[in-house]
C-alpha cells in the first residue's frame, strides 16, 4: 500500500530484500562514496542476528529515498545507499559460502538479489541490482558481486571507501560462517528476513529536486522522527473515533513537553527511554516492533498515552537543570540529576525514570547519588559506551519498575555487582587522561570538596568563569627540559591539570612552573593553590605523584558506599 503526496509517493510496506529483488538501483555519480566503518556494519549485522534469534516479524530500517532516472531503468538512489550497500555485501557473501560448499542455490541468491539477468541480451549478460558512484562503482562489482574464483577479485582497493567496502566484505563472511556454521539451512533464514521483515519507508519522488528536498527534510529531522512520526501513527490507528481526539492530544502534550526542555530529536530519545524503563534494554531500532507487539487494543492504547504525557515532565526535567519539578524533593536531588546532566550520562535516564516513579521521594537522594558515582566510574573506566551503560541501567530500570527492587539498599546491590570495584576504579583513576573540559572542571571541582556537596561549584562549570589550566602546557618553548613525547603523553593526564579563573589562566599560559606558582597562589581552588607550595621543577614525575592522590580522593568523592 503507499500513499501519494504531491510529487511523492510513500510506500510503507516495502522491505529491503523485495526492493533488492524486484528493482535496478543506482547511486547518483556524484552522490557521497561508501562510507561505513567497521562498526556500523557489524551493529547492523547484529541487528539482523538478534532480530532472526527473536522471530522479529517487523524490523525498522529507516527511509529510502529514489527518483526515476528520466535516461534509464534504473532507479536512483538519493538517501539510504550505506544500508543497501551494506545489505547487498552480506548476500554476496551468503552467495559465496553456497558456491564454495556447491550448493546451486547459490545462483538463486545471485539471480535474485545480485544480478538481473536480461534475455533479451544476446549474449545473455546479466546486470548488476545494485551499482554505486563513480568512484566505488568498479571496485564494488569486482570485489563483492564477483564470483570467488573470478580474477576480478583482484582488484587492489585504491580510496578509503575500497578499504570500507573490503573491510565490510570480510565483516559479512565471518558473520555468514559463523551462521552457517551449525546449519547451511540457517542462512535462509537471513534471507527469508531480508525479504519479509527488515521493513523500509520508500519514498519515491517524481523528480530529483523533490527528492533532494525530501533527502534533505529527513536528514535534517533524523530518523528518531521518522520513527517517532511512526508511533504516533500506529497509536491513532489503534484509536476508536471517539479515542483518536484523546490520543492525539496526549501525544501532542508529550510532544510540546520535550521540544520544550530540547529540541524534537530528543522526542525519540524519550519514547526509547521510556519504553526501557518499564520494559529493559531495547535497541532503538526496535522500539516499534516492540511498542506494536504489546499494544492490542483501546485501553492499552490510552493507558500507554497517558503514560507518556505524564512522565514526559520527569524526563524533560533531567534535560532541564533548573526545572521546578525538583523542588518537591530535598535540594541535593535536585543537584545530582544536574550533575547526570553535565556529565552528559544518557544511559542512565530510563532508570532515573523508574526510581522517581517507584521509590519514595526520600530514597531520591541516596538512589541518585549513588547513579552519580556509578556514571564517573564508568567513564573513568572507559565503560560508558558500547553498549554496557545501556544494558545494565535497562536490566535494573526493569527491576525497579517491576518492584523487585524496591530501594536504595537493592539498588546499590544490584549496581555494585556490575559497576568497578573501588580497586579498579583508583587504578584506571591513576592513568586518567581527560579531554572534555566539562568532565575537568566537574572532576577536579568534585574532589576539591572530597564529594560533599558545593552547589555553586558544581552548578557553574562555565568557561564564562573557571577554566582549565594545562600545569605543563602544551607550548614547551619555556619549556627544554620536557620532550615534545612526553609534553603529549601528559599534557591532559588529570594530575597536570588544574582549576582557575579565567583571568588568572591567560596570564599563567606558557610560563615556567617556577612562574606559573604565583597565579597558583591567587587560587580559590584549595587543590590549585597547593601547587604553589611545591619545589619549582614539575614533570611526569610529579604528575605521576599528583595524580595517585587524587586517585584516592576519588574512590571517596564517587563511593558506592551508602554510609558515608
Amino acid at each position: 500500500m503507499s500513499t501519494t503526496l504531491g510529487q511523492i509517493e510513500v510506500d510503507g510496506k516495502q522491505t529491503l530484500g523485495r526492493i533488492l529483488k524486484g528493482k535496478l538501483l543506482a547511486v547518483p555519480r556524484h552522490q557521497r562514496d561508501y562510507s561505513w566503518r567497521e562498526e556500523e556494519v557489524r551493529v547492523l549485522y547484529q541487528d539482523f542476528k538478534e532480530a532472526i534469534k527473536s522471530k522479529q516479524q517487523e524490523y525498522f530500517l529507516g527511509s529510502l529515498v529514489t527518483v526515476d532516472d528520466e535516461d534509464g531503468d534504473r532507479v536512483q538512489v538519493v538517501d539510504g545507499q550505506q544500508r543497501l550497500a551494506t545489505a547487498t555485501i552480506l548476500l554476496a557473501a551468503i552467495r559465496d559460502y553456497l558456491l564454495s560448499h556447491s550448493d546451486n542455490r547459490a545462483t538463486k541468491v545471485e539471480l535474485q538479489y545480485l544480478f538481473s539477468w536480461d534475455v533479451s541480451q544476446k549474449e545473455g549478460d546479466s546486470e548488476p541490482r545494485l551499482t554505486l558512484n563513480t568512484v566505488d562503482r568498479e571496485y564494488f562489482e569486482h570485489r563483492v558481486l564477483s564470483r570467488p574464483e573470478s580474477v576480478l577479485r583482484n582488484i587492489k582497493p585504491s580510496s578509503e571507501s575500497h578499504d570500507r567496502i573490503d573491510a565490510a566484505a570480510q565483516i559479512a563472511a565471518e558473520t555468514v560462517s559463523e551462521v552457517a556454521k551449525q546449519d547451511v539451512e540457517d542462512l535462509f533464514e537471513w534471507t527469508d528476513f531480508l525479504e519479509k521483515h527488515a521493513r523500509i519507508i520508500w519514498v519515491s519522488a517524481a523528480d530529483p529536486s523533490s527528492a533532494f528536498v525530501m533527502f534533505e527534510t529527513l536528514n535534517d529531522r533524523g530518523l528518531d522522527l521518522t520513527m517517532a512520526d511512526l508511533l504516533k501513527n500506529f497509536l491513532l490507528g489503534k484509536s476508536k473515533p471517539s479515542l483518536i481526539g484523546e490520543t492525539e492530544q496526549r501525544w501532542i502534550e508529550m510532544r510540546n513537553t520535550i521540544i520544550n526542555a530540547g529540541d524534537e530529536k530528543l522526542v525519540l530519545a524519550f519514547l526509547h527511554h521510556f519504553w526501557i524503563s518499564q520494559h529493559g534494554p531495547t535497541r532503538a531500532r526496535e522500539l516499534y516492533a516492540k511498542i506494536k507487539s504489546a499494544v492490542h487494543n483501546e485501553k492499552q492504547v490510552r493507558a500507554l498515552g497517558k503514560e507518556l504525557a505524564d512522565t514526559s515532565t520527569t524526563y524533560a526535567a533531567l534535560l532541564t537543570p533548573n526545572s521546578q519539578f525538583w523542588q518537591d524533593f530535598q535540594p541535593a536531588v535536585g543537584l545530582y540529576a544536574n550533575i547526570l546532566y553535565v556529565l552528559k550520562a544518557v544511559a542512565v535516564r530510563p532508570l532515573v525514570m523508574a526510581i522517581l516513579f517507584r521509590f519514595k521521594k526520600k530514597d531520591a537522594e541516596a538512589a541518585l547519588r549513588l547513579l552519580v558515582s556509578s556514571s564517573v566510574r564508568l567513564l573513568i573506566t572507559g565503560r560508558a559506551g558500547g553498549g554496557f551503560a545501556e544494558e545494565m541501567y535497562g536490566q535494573t530500570a526493569k527491576q525497579v519498575n517491576n518492584e523487585i527492587i524496591s530501594g536504595v539498599k537493592g539498588l546499590q546491590e544490584a549496581l555494585v555487582k556490575a559497576l568497578p570495584t573501588d580497586l579498579e576504579f583508583q587504578n584506571k583513576f591513576l592513568a586518567a587522561t581527560v579531554s572534555q573540559n566539562y568532565l575537568v572542571q566537574y572532576y577536579l571541582q568534585t574532589l576539591e570538596t572530597e564529594g560533599s556537596l558545593d552547589v555553586e561549584k558544581v552548578k557553574n562549570p562555565s568557561t564564562d568563569v573557571v577554566t582549565v589550566e594545562h600545569i605543563m602546557p602544551k607550548s614547551l618553548q619555556k619549556w627544554p627540559q620536557i620532550s615534545p613525547e612526553i609534553g603529549r603523553a601528559y599534557l591532559r593526564r588529570l594530575g597536570n591539570l588544574a582549576l582557575l579563573k579565567k583571568g588568572l589562566n591567560k596570564d599563567s599560559e606558557a610560563r615556567p612552573f617556577s612562574e606559573k606558582k604565583q597565579f597558583y597562589q591567587q587560587s580559590e581552588f584549595k587543590l590549585t593553590k597547593m601547587l604553589a607550595e611545591l619545589p619549582d621543577k614539575w614533570g611526569p614525575e610529579q604528575i605521576e605523584e599528583r595524580q595517585q592522590a587524587l586517585s584516592k580522593k576519588a574512590v571517596k568523592a564517587w563511593s558506592l558506599n551508602l554510609n558515608l
